[in-house]
Parts: C-alpha cells; sequence; structure tokens
C-alpha cells in the first residue's frame, strides 16, 4: 500500500494540469511575442544620427574616466584583492545594466546601447575576477562562451546591432578555443540561432549579419575536421570554408526585397553575408592559384588514401545541393553560378592530375578578367574601381610563373586598359543608365 503522501489526489491532478496550460500559455504568448516584433521591439528603432556626437563624447568621457581611476587604484594600492575587484565590478556592472535599460525605454536608444556596451565589458571583468576568486582560471572556453552570452542577450535586449555582432565575434573566437580542447559546439549552433533571429527579435542588421556569416563559417569548418579526422586538414578547412559561404551566398540571394526597387532593404544581413562571402572568395581566388598554396594543397591529399581523399567530394558538391530548390530574387544567377563552378573548381584542382590543375588556374584567370571587364562597363565610380582591381588581379593570375617579358607586357595592357577607362569616365562615354519606365 502507498504510502498517503504519494497518493495521486484530485487536488494534485488539478495542480498539474494548471501548470500545464500555464505553460503552454506562456508558449504562445512568448511566439506571438516574437512573431510581432519580438521583446525589443520598442527599442528597436534607429538612432537619430544629431545624437552621435554627444553619445560618443560622452562615452569617450567615461573611457578617460575609467581609465584614469584604474591607473590611480593601480598606483595606490598596486594589487587590488579579488573580493573587493569582484564586488566593485558586480555592482558598476549592475548600475550599467539598469542605466541602459532605463534609457532605452525612455527612447534615449543610442545612449541605452551605449551603457548596455559597457556593462558587457563589466560582465567580462566580473566572470574574470569571479574566476580568479574560485581558482577556476583553468577553464578559459568556459569562461569565453559565459561572458559571450552575457554581451549577446545585453546587445538583443538593447536592439544593440553593433553588441550583438560583437557577441557573434566573440562566439566565433569560443568555438575555435572550444575546437581545440574538444569541448561541444552546440552553444555556438545556439547563438547562431540568435544572430540568425534579430531581424525577427529585434531588427535587420547589416553587422549582424556578417558576424551570422562568419560564425557560420567557423562552425562549418570546425565541424568538417572534427567529424571526418581522417582526411586531410588543411584542404578539407579550405573547401567546407568555400562551400558554407557559397550557401549562405545563395540563402542571401532568397531573402525578402523591396517591391519598389527590387533589392534588399537597407538594413537586410544580406549585405554583411555578401561581405563575407565576399572576402572568402576573394582570398580563395588570390591565393589558391598560387603554385605554392596549390602545390602544398595538392601533396596533402597526395598523400591520403583514395577512400579519404573522396571525402573531399561533399565539401565541393554541398553548394549544388543548396543551389537546387527555393526561388532567387532576379540577378542573382550569375553570382550563384558562379560559387558553384568555384567550389567545383577547387575541388577538381586538389583531386585532378596537375596539367588539369593548371588548366583550370588557366580558366579562373580568364573569369576573373572578364568579371573585372563586365564590372568596369557599369555605372559607379566605386564599381568601376573594383572591376579595374579584378582585371588586374586576373591578369596577375593568368601570367603567373611567366617569364619577365609577358609579365611585364601583362603590366601595361592592364594600364593601357586603366587609361581607356579614365578616357571614358571622363568623357562621359559610359554605358547609359537602364531606363526602368519607357
Amino acid at each position: 500500500m502507498a504510502h498517503p503522501s504519494l497518493r495521486i489526489t484530485p487536488n494534485l491532478v488539478r495542480a498539474q494540469r494548471a501548470a500545464r496550460v500555464a505553460a503552454a500559455r506562456a508558449t504562445l504568448s512568448t511566439a506571438a511575442g516574437v512573431a510581432s516584433g519580438g521583446p525589443v521591439r520598442v527599442s528597436a528603432m534607429a538612432a537619430p544620427r544629431e545624437t552621435w556626437p554627444a553619445a560618443a563624447l560622452l562615452h569617450a568621457g567615461v573611457a578617460l574616466a575609467v581609465a584614469g581611476a584604474a591607473t590611480v587604484l593601480a598606483l595606490i594600492v598596486f594589487v587590488i584583492p579579488a573580493p573587493v575587484f569582484l564586488l566593485v565590478f558586480g555592482i558598476v556592472t549592475t548600475v550599467l545594466m539598469v542605466l541602459g535599460v532605463s534609457a532605452v525605454a525612455s527612447g534615449r536608444v543610442l545612449a541605452g546601447r551605449g551603457w548596455l556596451a559597457w556593462a558587457g565589458l563589466g560582465w567580462g571583468l566580473v566572470v574574470a575576477s569571479a574566476a580568479y576568486l574560485l581558482q577556476i582560471t583553468g577553464l578559459v572556453p568556459h569562461l569565453w562562451l559565459v561572458w559571450t552570452l552575457g554581451v549577446l542577450v545585453l546587445g538583443v535586449t538593447g536592439a544593440g546591432a553593433v553588441q550583438t555582432a560583437l557577441a557573434g565575434v566573440l562566439a566565433t573566437v569560443w568555438v575555435v578555443l572550444a575546437a581545440l580542447v574538444g569541448e561541444s559546439l552546440l552553444p555556438g549552433a545556439v547563438i547562431l540561432a540568435v544572430l540568425f533571429g534579430f531581424p525577427v527579435l529585434a531588427r535587420p542588421s547589416r553587422l549582424v549579419g556578417a558576424a551570422g556569416a562568419l560564425l557560420t563559417i567557423t562552425l562549418a569548418v570546425t565541424a568538417a575536421l572534427r567529424w571526418h579526422g581522417a582526411a586531410p586538414a588543411v584542404p578539407l578547412a579550405v573547401l567546407t570554408a568555400l562551400a558554407a559561404a557559397g550557401v549562405l551566398r545563395v540563402a542571401a540571394t532568397r531573402l525578402p526585397v523591396e517591391a519598389a526597387t527590387g533589392a534588399p532593404p537597407t538594413g537586410c544581413p544580406g549585405y554583411g553575408i555578401a561581405w563575407v562571402t565576399g572576402a572568402v572568395g576573394l582570398v580563395a581566388v588570390t591565393l589558391l592559384p598560387l603554385a605554392p598554396v596549390l602545390d602544398r594543397l595538392r601533396h596533402d591529399v597526395a598523400g591520403a588514401p583514395t577512400a579519404t581523399r573522396m571525402l573531399l567530394v561533399p565539401a565541393g558538391v554541398l553548394l549544388i545541393v543548396a543551389v537546387l530548390p527555393g526561388r532567387r530574387r532576379p540577378g542573382a544567377l550569375l553570382p550563384t553560378a558562379l560559387w558553384v563552378a568555384g567550389c567545383v573548381t577547387a575541388t577538381t584542382a586538389l583531386l585532378a592530375p596537375a596539367p588539369v590543375a593548371e588548366a583550370l588556374r588557366v580558366l579562373t584567370a580568364l573569369v576573373v578578367v572578364g568579371l573585372g571587364v563586365r564590372a568596369t562597363r557599369r555605372p559607379g565610380r566605386a564599381v568601376q574601381l573594383r572591376g579595374l582591381a579584378l582585371v588586374a588581379l586576373g591578369a596577375g593570375l593568368l601570367v603567373l610563373g611567366s617569364p619577365p617579358v609577358v609579365v611585364a607586357a601583362a603590366v601595361a595592357a592592364v594600364g593601357g586598359y586603366a587609361v581607356l577607362l579614365a578616357r571614358r569616365v571622363a568623357g562621359g562615354t559610359g554605358p547609359p543608365p537602364v531606363q526602368v519606365f519607357r
């Protein structure tokens, strides 16, 4: 016979049912709040530009005051006891958090986000001093993760794009530390979900999009190296970074656009994703065709067994799988095709014989030159300068390892093209603007 205290009474059943109903209501309420703009939608407004000078002066003064006070304490006390250090910075961080939340709630979003940014720095000092006091300073990845989570929560609370993007960068560093010591990468994936959910939780941001892209590529590379440890590490990391950047670029082409212009909104995270993926693509095009780099990667691949080398193929084909489904905005076909061709070309160059790799290097150089010429024919000085830089880069890749006479001829050709471009820009003979209405 069961003990009387363990019997399930009707009151206990009703209490459990009420608890489940309350939990379901809370979950639905939270989901509805997120769908309608998130818990920080009041603070998601952009700060007026006229408030920037005053806020910059305020926080510069705070920085000078903190530096001066810390120097005075260091000269007088020399060594501050850890409990005192923890108590002082705990109080300071709490005060900064209260000031930040109050300022954001009253509509002074720029000042509030500044106070919350200082609170994030203070939180890092609190975590470090507590670890020193408790003698747990050896757990560097764990302490870094706690600091990162605090900065992330404060950034989302104030809808601060800069602070949230900083949390993404800190999370990227944590992923590297966790990979070195064998920790689970799941917290990094959770932080990544928050970064990509920032447009719903708060407001769209290019900086947060860039931080999310950086964290995605880092997570993809570390996960690939951990799960396929038998494959050549550096080639696998290179191909995984290219494939992850390509998948991000394809995903960015499917983000919503404005109906009037057909382009993403001003603060669309796709712009930040394009910054990071463009940098990855530029580094790959610049370094991979170089003979020392390509030969070293091919040597690592050749030294592995055939079954192990085949692990590199999915990294090169991953982008093709991501390209097939879904719709893309107009004008995104060429960048998508270039990313697909680039990933396949890099994979083939590492696995194919030497003559094929050399032919692919020449083909890559010709494609870069063609893209540069195409960009120089578009309106806009910045676009034309980038196109001229691509022409010079492609010409350099094309004559790589050639005799000095050929290199000099390529330099002369690029210089002549630059003169022709300058004359065309000065004479206003560029391509006519696109007519929207006829």
